[in-house]
């Protein structure tokens, strides 16, 4: 396929089995709750039934389908415990990208951190550089309702044929 190391490793990184917005169901039997990774990428839970967040889920009752929610805790644990290692890898991933200056064509770019939720929390809290024969030409910031904004908080004229990369402060 014609792919580099980081290419191929672009391509495999996981949802976590989350959903486009980030939520996973996890059923009790009469209970459900929505398993929600946030801004901070850590794990909130919400009761369907009382509208509260909390950070676990919460002990099983007499109305809860004990195999049912016993199976959701074990999900939940895997889940927190695989988020936080897809956390620690990608953040070493980028601190990577940073240091090697690697750059994405806006293709690459959008399917690794526009189209996975977990991504697009680390492209939200970063500075983008667009760049042309390996300069930097203009910087942009992805936002957490899906557009683009410059410095002067205008929205980015997108285009295509990017080449996109991480800024080093060194270069602004």
């Amino acid at each position: 396929m014609n792919l580099t190391p980081e290419q191929l490793a672009d391509r495999l990184v996981t949802t976590l089995g989350l959903d486009a917005n980030g939520e996973m169901e996890l059923s009790y039997g009469e209970r459900t709750f929505t398993v929600k990774v946030g801004m901070d990428l850590q794990l909130r839970v919400t009761s369907h039934e009382t509208g509260k967040v909390v950070k676990s889920l919460p002990a099983a009752n007499q109305k809860d389908d004990a195999d049912l929610a016993k199976a959701a805790k074990a999900s939940f644990t895997q889940l927190k415990k695989d988020l936080k290692t897809m956390v620690t890898l990608q953040s070493q991933r980028l601190e990577e990208s940073l240091s090697k200056r690697r750059l994405w064509s806006d293709e690459e770019w959008k399917a690794l951190f526009v189209d996975n939720i977990i991504m697009r929390q680390f492209a939200i809290s970063l500075v983008w550089g667009v760049y042309t024969n390996n300069q930097l030409t203009d910087t942009f910031r992805y936002m957490e309702d899906g557009t683009f904004n410059t410095v002067d908080e205008e929205e980015y004229e997108w285009t295509d044929d990017l080449h996109i990369g991480l800024v080093h402060p060194l270069e602004l």
